[in-house]
């Protein structure tokens, strides 16, 4: 059996009035600790979907998760962010499986190395 140890995280989360969800603000204010300099994770990719359709929609959150990269000295390894999903079946039609592709194709670069 081989165990492959990953440096790398990915968040995701729906959008809630321009904002990540409240869980995961809660898991990344739990994060803010001297600890934040030993932790493993060095690389973070960011997955986003939300029902509206405006252009504006992620940049408080882009912003914010810049912020992140920054405080804990992280490489980013890209961002998918998909607007417009409503209803079933809107992720496809907005490309969102294709982003999600090509992040999981970066991953697996990043895991051969």
């Amino acid at each position: 059996m081989t165990i492959m140890h990953m440096n790398l995280l990915v968040i995701a989360s729906p959008v809630y009035f321009y904002g990540i969800s409240a869980h995961l603000k809660a898991v990344i204010d739990r994060l803010h600790t001297p600890m934040r300099n030993d932790f493993a994770i060095r690389k973070l990719g960011l997955i986003l979907v939300g029902a509206a359709d405006l252009p504006d929609l992620f940049d408080p959150i882009i912003l914010q998760y810049r912020m992140l990269l920054r405080f804990f000295h992280l490489d980013d390894i890209g961002m998918v962010l998909v607007p417009g999903v409503k209803d079933k079946g809107d992720v496809l039609a907005t490309g969102g499986i294709r982003q999600a592709r090509e992040m999981g194709e970066r991953i697996s670069a990043i895991s051969q190395m």
